[in-house]
């Protein structure tokens, strides 16, 4: 019921999202990671994060290359796994027996087949299900006895990080001990700060927060990345890491790449870091597939702004903003004009950088040789010019195609069949055996002997 896809673009989940239900079982906090396969790291992310899994798989569609490839980090990294069937109110009956038999091949053997893993079909459009599920994983919850400190100093893990209007470096954290408090200093990877706000999932201010809650935390100095621990510090303990911090070249905020590749220049600007990185994951596998290739001069999280225009000016970069916005009076005040374009579903910037890849393919012309001749006699006609009579040794020669004229052996020079002509009678081609007359747009310096090549140019 939090329709956390529905809230987003598209209606497809993009970022990691945080958010906690209330149930009679008890308060549970789910963390939702995009299925698409752009958001690989994210869904390996929220594998490790998370005490427990819960897969699900749409029975209409069964197990998918992206099911497969969650299915392989649950048994890599040992996790405890619950498989949530959805869309049973309008799956055919065998739909259950078929995903439970992918399932088993995978190695996720379902509880009522004699294996360990609980199955629960449900609905997330009517519901059903929903409670058996939530039973469910509070069942294993208890069989993996999970406990946690709220006295020792506070320890918890980066979901997400973004730049908000108003509050700045902002990242999603969960705690899995002790509690943060608004004003308690932190170290966080290569970053610090002070908790100047907090936030719960649904927006509400906080005071102090414990283990397990999602929350929102403003401060940081810097954007942390995702995974990073978060960890309470003294006044001083966070004055070291800041003075350690400032000895070693870091730029968490956008990432540069060498532009001596030729390809299609691009800047990418994101709303999220985990969102920055699944994009340019994607639009790598992209470049690997194309003939044209990506160059990425700049990406960073946030608003496109007026150092991102001015560096797509000088360089002709294409900017690409996905779950951002463009400054316009920035965009106003540009003397050269910018290609600017702005998306809220990834699928869709990926496919627009596609098709822009495909117009830029540069291509091959191909010539295909048709046939040879060799000049006989030399006339000159009012109406025409220097005309060469010859006689075609190989193949056709073709009005409209072009020739190349050789002299002992040499290239001398060349031009396009203008008229063709056999016994006085214009003709499209003529064959091997026959003689013929010609004149050529682009060159009239005949001599008798010369050799002429004709041939057609294919683009590939």
């Amino acid at each position: 019921k939090t329709k956390v896809a529905e809230k987003e673009k598209g209606g497809i989940t993009q970022h990691v999202a945080a958010y906690e239900v209330v149930s009679k079982d008890g308060n549970m906090v789910f963390l939702d990671t995009p299925g698409h396969e752009a958001f690989s790291l994210m869904r390996e992310r929220g594998v490790l994060m998370a005490d427990l899994v819960v897969l699900v798989i749409a029975l209409d569609d069964g197990i998918k290359p992206q099911t497969v490839e969650s299915i392989k980090k649950i048994q890599e990294f040992g996790s405890t796994a619950v498989v949530a069937l959805n869309k049973v109110d309008k799956a055919k009956a065998d739909r259950l027996d078929i995903v439970k038999r992918q399932l088993a091949d995978y190695g996720l053997l379902p509880d009522d087949w004699g294996g360990d893993v609980p199955t629960v079909a449900i609905s997330a459009k009517t519901g059903q299900g929903i409670d058996e599920l939530l039973e469910v994983i509070r069942l294993q919850a208890d069989i993996l006895d999970l406990k946690t400190s709220t006295t020792e100093p506070a320890q918890g893990v980066v979901l997400e990080s973004m730049v908000e209007h108003g509050r700045g470096s902002v990242a999603s954290i969960i705690l899995h001990r002790g509690k943060i408090c608004r004003g308690d200093y932190f170290t966080c990877g290569a970053t610090f700060g002070k908790v100047s706000s907090m936030q719960d999932c649904y927006g509400n201010q906080l005071s102090c927060v414990g283990p397990s809650v999602p929350v929102s935390i403003a401060g940081f100095a810097e954007l942390p990345q995702a995974g990073d621990m978060f960890e309470f510090a003294t006044q001083s303990q966070a004055k070291k890491h800041k003075n350690l911090q400032n000895k070693i070249v870091t730029n968490t905020n956008t990432s540069r790449i060498s532009t001596n590749d030729q390809g299609i220049s691009i800047i990418v600007k994101t709303s999220t870091l985990l969102s920055k990185e699944a994009l340019l994951a994607s639009l790598k596998k992209l470049s690997d597939s194309q003939e044209v290739k990506i160059k990425i001069i700049d990406s960073g999280i946030g608003d496109i702004n007026e150092s991102n225009l001015d560096l797509a000016a000088t360089t002709g970069a294409l900017v690409y903003g996905l779950g951002v916005k463009a400054n316009k009076s920035a965009i106003a005040k540009l003397h050269k004009p910018v290609t600017v374009k702005q998306f809220d579903i990834i699928y869709k910037l990926l496919e627009d950088v596609e098709e822009v890849l495909k117009k830029n393919i540069v291509k091959k012309v191909e010539e295909k040789e048709l046939g040879k001749a060799r000049v006989k006699a030399i006339f000159r006609v009012k109406s025409v010019g220097v005309i060469a009579g010859a006689a075609v040794e190989e193949g056709v020669l073709q009005k409209g195609a072009k020739l190349k004229v050789f002299r002992n052996g040499e290239q001398i020079g060349g031009g396009v069949i203008k008229t063709l002509q056999k016994e006085r009678t214009s003709v499209s081609s003529i064959s091997a055996g026959s003689d013929c007359a010609f004149a050529l747009d682009g060159f009239s310096d005949w001599k008798i002997d010369d050799e002429v090549h004709c041939y057609i140019e294919n683009l590939v």
